[in-house]
């Protein structure tokens, strides 16, 4: 068999189609493997003399429709199988096969094609997806990635069948990547081609889960409808209506007839393919006209400090909720949490309102009690009636102090004047009374004497002795007078029992005056016993040191 520049004689193929015929005609089989002229009758192409192709035949495409005048075009015609039908000398149909491939003549760049292919999809064949005619039915395959590093070589035998496995292209577990899939041949007739594949890869993805109706208020602005399915959507798919119209991803409910409900479906991933996911959504629109929840904590009653007549209203603001949209809160009567309220019964009053004009309000109150009663304190004194045998004291004589940080209301002793029939050791109750009506009392003893003691006087006393100030801060000054002459000792002692401090010791005659300064500066704040001790035995009083 000889070859010309246009064909290539390899096997011959034939086929009887018999109508009326009884008998078969057993044929070789013939294949004419390149043509790459610019046209050529197919009759030229059949080279077996042994088998005449009758005139007056029809030739067919590989799909079956008619060739017109029996000639191929390789700018549009297809390879593949062509069959010529025709009536041999003995009138039998009779047909025959030509596997034919039409290709450029010399190096063939083929139009490139971009598929996608999904991860989860099985193998493949990916000379189905070239589009150019290769100049032979055996090639290679070269994979390569998208920075052109080789990822796999295969020297297919038979390239139109070979697959390639999306998920382990290499059969070593690794999955494909973006990249491109060259299918590389070489025909000594009609010269070397080159098909491409670029490869986009695409995983599959995820629509969510399904979820219950979802509810939206009209006012209540943009919605991502992404975040209404449940489980975990993957962002970049499509949403669409019942009729298949776009929706957009971020909805605006105002361009939506409220009291409606509308079935949504969004999906995304590649179409026909196991990647591809969709998931629908049931969303009803609902006008907004009802306010805010609003719940105002329980009322509170807080006491007093003793600094400043406050107390630290320490409260959680009002809980709010709305089914449609954001709710603002606010403050309109009342202090803030944390701040200090003053005495007696404090009003707070919250307002919640939504983006639709919807408000609501709540209170509490929140009352503040002084349950303390005034810090007190007063001094034992000794007084001298005066001539006309009488002697007046006030508060502050004893040194009455009443602090309150509510204020005070009323201060009183409970006696005011002495006469002769006083003479001596006198019991006098210094009370004091809030805003509030808490009370306090101190109790001073007043010692009151005539001047002098008298020869009467003397008999059976041991001295009159005062401390001022008491409560003191460091010092205190003691003043005494003694019933009768005679040596003296004056000593600090704590209240165990411990001698601290010998203030004096010495003679004092009878009746004088005397004075001494008490340092107790070095001392800690504490109650301190003041002891007089004379011939006549011995008097003591309390001394507070309070720095």
């Amino acid at each position: 068999m000889e070859s010309n520049e246009n064909s290539k004689a390899v096997e011959i193929t034939m086929s009887f189609f018999l109508g009326n015929c009884t008998d078969t005609l057993e044929l070789g089989v013939q294949s004419a493997n390149s043509f790459c002229g610019d046209s050529i009758a197919l009759n030229e192409l059949w080279e077996n003399t042994n088998i005449p192709l009758s005139p007056g035949g029809t030739w067919t495409y590989p799909d079956g429709s008619v060739v017109p005048d029996g000639f191929v075009y390789i700018e549009v015609d297809p390879s593949g199988i062509y069959t010529y039908y025709f009536l041999n000398e003995d009138d039998c149909p009779t047909g025959i096969s030509l596997l034919l491939n039409i290709t450029p003549n010399g190096t063939a760049l083929f139009p490139s094609n971009h598929i996608d292919v999904c991860l989860a999809s099985p193998p493949f064949t990916p000379y189905d997806s070239l589009l150019g005619v290769p100049a032979t039915l055996s090639g290679a395959w070269i994979y390569y990635d998208e920075s052109d590093s080789l990822l796999l070589f295969a020297n297919s035998g038979n390239s139109p069948m070979w697959t390639i496995d999306p998920a382990d292209f290499n059969n070593q577990g690794n999955p494909m990547v973006d990249g491109y899939l060259g299918y590389y041949s070489d025909d000594f007739i009609c010269g070397f081609s080159i098909d491409t594949l670029y490869i986009d890869v695409v995983e599959a993805f995820d629509a969510g889960q399904s979820t219950a109706a979802s509810t939206i208020c009209q006012g209540g602005g943009p919605v991502d409808l992404l975040s209404l399915l449940s489980g975990t959507p993957d962002p970049g798919g499509v949403w669409e209506d019942a009729n298949g119209m776009s929706v957009p991803g971020i909805l605006d409910p105002a361009a939506l007839t409220p009291d409606s409900t509308y079935i949504l479906t969004y999906s995304g991933g590649l179409s026909g393919s196991p990647c591809f996911s969709s998931q629908e959504l049931q969303l009803s629109i609902v006008a907004d006209s009802d306010p805010p929840a609003i719940a105002c904590p329980e009322n509170l009653q807080l006491t007093t400090n003793t600094t400043n007549c406050t107390a630290q209203g320490l409260y959680d603001p009002p809980t709010v909720s709305d089914s449609c949209s954001e709710v603002e809160l606010n403050l309109d009567e009342g202090l803030a949490p944390g701040s200090d309220f003053p005495l007696g019964v404090n009003t707070v009053t919250y307002s919640a309102s939504d983006s639709n004009g919807n408000s609501a309000t709540c209170s509490f109150t929140i009352e503040v009690l002084d349950l303390d009663p005034p810090l007190i304190s007063c001094q034992d004194i000794s007084i001298e009636l005066d001539q006309n045998g009488e002697a007046v004291i006030t508060i502050d004589d004893i040194e009455g102090i009443a602090t309150d940080a509510c204020g005070i209301a009323e201060e009183s002793l409970s006696q005011y004047v002495f006469t002769e029939s006083d003479l001596g050791a006198n019991t006098v109750t210094y009370t004091a009374i809030d805003n509030s009506g808490n009370e306090a009392t101190c109790t001073a003893y007043v010692e009151v004497s005539s001047g002098t003691l008298s020869s009467s006087q003397a008999d059976g006393a041991v001295a009159v002795m005062r401390l001022a100030p008491n409560p003191t801060d460091s010092r205190s000054f003691i003043t005494f007078r003694l019933a009768h002459s005679g040596q003296v000792s004056l000593e600090i002692y704590d209240v165990s029992g411990r001698l601290l401090k010998r203030i004096f010791e010495g003679e004092v005659p009878q009746g004088l005056r005397s004075t001494f300064e008490a340092d107790l500066s070095m001392y800690s704040d504490g109650l301190y016993i003041c002891r007089l001790t004379t011939i006549d035995g011995s008097i003591q009083k309390k001394l507070v040191l309070n720095k």
